[in-house]
């Protein structure tokens, strides 16, 4: 039976609704121009190209200005002749000062339960989900006497979103009574979204983000999404140039081999941060180990800052269910995000043949949100940055198959990765805005060792002379571990830290001590800041002996491995130790202000299994035991520290202490050493 396709189609004008701001809150958009009574109608276009490969978002880094409307042209002739995909183009009007909404949506079917018959995994029962494109419009014009603002130039917020539902994924499936695994079809949905705090003073189609598509960023294939906006008020008077600080924000992250990555970062003479990611560029386009992970573009206006009032709480893009807030009303900035979201679909339960019974969806993608906390002064701004990416590792099969009986559940294992930071720049800006330490196993099947992760800011033009702004400290966290004899000779020089460096590297060089973790963070001396990098390690916690003679996991329990440095403003560092905003704990309980506090503390953090997860046999044995097997204790270490902010330069041992049985460390090597350093 044909299930029908209904097309919903809705257009709303409200004065004063709540909507979706520059971070997913909800809330109301302060007028930028105050009320000014112009009734008169914005004219605005969206559009959304969609491009393979890498090499136009590459040109945009080398230019000197920002040249959208070229760009436009460019992307729609290619467009017109089939190399790139128009993925929307919508034309409307909206009334100064109004908030309108339109969608455009199907109700697309998926299963969400499966029966077996045979080889073949068969839909029990399905749902709907609503797929499709919508966007929101607050827009205001500027004073018709021009002494508010631009007298043709818009200001508000912009918000773009498509939701499609059209592929599908392959899902190993456990058939342990036939030769080969079944294959389950689950549904991908994917979520683009472009949130801008916008400011124009012309009619020209401006960049307002640039990200990967959604469903290519697990795959070899790259493709970038392009969203263009204008706004106008028609007017016979001549339109205001482009605005000075409308800025193209580029945030770039690559990953390379740890000793690569260490090697570069140590190198005085990659202090430079323009210098330093020059060297990545070049290498990552010369075949090397180094690889551009991610790249994207977000405009701001340096020279306004939006604000809007808003509950408490937040809503993070990887939430299934983001929190609506409570509590008082507050003004906030408004910032701009792009999100590229993948819904993950993966099996929570399965019956006694392995079927899988009932699923949860997990968040997959990434997100970039860029937040003016000053506005533009003698060319520089405050701009708050994040990134996060929640990555699929690999799925796990639990017991591992052992060729015979073919039995298993599989569980994915998940790696989440973020920074958070204010930072001061200015046209021809470059930040290193942090880096931190990879383990093997966060970086895929296919990877030979542990890398790292270095992430950086780029502002697209040219800084006025003398207006560069000084780059920003290097705040690194290390956590070393050696012999006992070399943290006694530590000990002896503690109080001189170069006579510490000298020592430490010794030791390295000699074999006799090991650089276990490294997170370095690049951010002004006010704010909270932090960086991290964590797996969500899976694994069964009981097992049972099927009447079929089956080995089945009954439940299962995570552990979260890795490490995070956080910078600490005033307020926070005498109290209980504060978590990074993440999925896990969306909400915000920062006040506003709080991210210009001087800094009083820094923190660093590393969990670490102490042992290889269950394997076969120990499933095995544990059922054995007694019918049901478990729980299994699969202990994790945690180092964490909370220590004074370093020196201006140089460095000092945060702690020195005796620890055993760490994985993959030699026995001897039982000390801890935990260093901080500023460069």
């Amino acid at each position: 039976m044909k299930i029908p396709l209904i097309l919903f189609c809705f257009l709303s004008l409200a004065r004063w609704s709540p909507a979706e701001s520059g971070v997913g809150q909800k809330g109301w958009l302060i007028p930028p121009f105050g009320n000014s009574g112009d009734t008169a109608e914005i004219r605005v276009r969206t559009t959304i190209f969609k491009v393979k490969g890498r090499e136009i978002p590459m040109s945009l880094l080398e230019q000197p200005a920002p040249q959208d409307e070229a760009l436009f042209l460019r992307l729609a002739a290619m467009a017109a002749n089939g190399q790139a995909e128009l993925a929307a183009d919508q034309h409307f009007s909206t009334p100064h000062g109004r908030e309108l909404r339109m969608e455009a949506m199907k109700e697309f079917p998926y299963p969400t339960e499966y029966e077996r018959r045979g080889t073949e995994m068969l839909p029990a029962s399905v749902e709907f989900r609503l797929v499709g494109t919508s966007l929101v419009a607050e827009l205001y014009a500027g004073d018709r006497s021009g002494t508010s603002g631009p007298s043709t130039g818009t200001a508000g917020r912009l918000i773009l979103e498509n939701i499609r539902g059209d592929q599908q994924r392959r899902v190993p499936v456990s058939l342990p009574d036939s030769p080969v695994d079944g294959v389950l079809l689950s549904p991908r949905f994917f979520t683009e979204k472009t949130t801008t705090a916008w400011r124009s003073g012309d009619t020209a189609h401006h960049l307002v983000s640039m990200f990967r598509a959604a469903e290519t960023l697990h795959s070899p294939e790259e493709a970038h999404c392009f969203v263009f906006a204008n706004a106008s008020v028609p007017s016979t008077e001549k339109p205001v140039a482009g605005l000075p600080s409308d800025w193209r924000l580029h945030a770039l992250t690559f990953r390379l081999p740890r000793d690569e990555g260490r090697a570069l970062l140590d190198n005085p003479q990659n202090r430079n941060d323009a210098g330093l990611l020059a060297s990545l560029l070049a290498s990552s386009t010369a075949d090397g180990n180094t690889r551009m992970h991610n790249h994207a573009i977000l405009r701001i206006n340096a020279g306004q800052r939006l604000t809007t009032r808003e509950p408490a709480g937040e809503r993070n893009p990887f939430d299934q269910h983001p929190a609506s807030g409570t509590g008082e009303e507050r003004t906030v900035p408004l910032g701009s995000q792009a999100e590229s979201i993948e819904e993950y679909a993966y099996a929570t339960e399965s019956d006694l043949d392995f079927t899988p019974q009932s699923f949860e969806y997990r968040n997959l993608g990434r997100s970039f949100t860029a937040t003016v906390l000053e506005a533009s002064k003698s060319g520089t701004a405050v701009v708050e940055i994040r990134l996060q990416e929640n990555s699929l590792v690999e799925n796990k099969l639990w017991p591992e198959p052992d060729g015979i009986s073919r039995s298993f559940v599989t569980r994915p294992q998940f790696v989440e990765t973020a920074f958070e930071g204010t930072v001061r720049i200015a046209p021809g800006s470059v930040v290193c805005l942090g880096a931190a330490t990879l383990p093997e196993e966060m970086t895929g099947l296919d990877s030979s060792g542990a890398e790292m992760e270095i992430t950086f800011l780029k502002v697209t033009g040219s800084p006025a002379p003398g207006m560069e702004p000084t780059p920003p400290p290097r705040t690194e966290y290390e956590v070393f571990t050696l012999t006992a004899e070399d943290a006694a000779a530590l000990r002896q020089v503690r109080g001189d830290f170069s006579k510490v460096e000298v020592l430490l590297a010794d030791a390295l060089e000699a074999g006799t001590a090991h650089s276990m973790e490294w997170a370095m963070l690049g951010t002004e001396e006010t704010g909270k800041a932090f960086i991290k990098a964590r797996m969500e390690h899976c694994f069964p916690t009981s097992v049972e002996w099927t009447q079929r003679g089956w080995l089945r996991p009954l439940s299962f329990d995570f552990r979260f491995c890795g490490p995070s440095l956080t910078i600490l403003p005033d307020g926070a560092a005498g109290g209980p130790a504060t978590s990074p905003r993440s999925p896990l704990n969306p909400v915000d309980t920062s006040q506003p202000g709080e991210t210009q506090k001087p800094v009083t503390g820094v923190e660093f953090r590393h969990d670490v299994l102490l042992r290889m997860l269950p394997d076969t046999a120990a499933l095995t044995a544990a059922a054995d035991s007694g019918g049901k097997g478990g729980p299994l204790n699969v202990p994790v270490a945690t180092i964490v520290n909370r220590a004074p902010p370093p020196p201006a330069v140089g460095g000092r041992i945060v702690s020195i202490s005796e620890f055993h049985a760490l994985p993959g460390i030699p026995e001897e090597q039982c000390w801890l050493v935990q260093v901080i350093r500023r460069r």
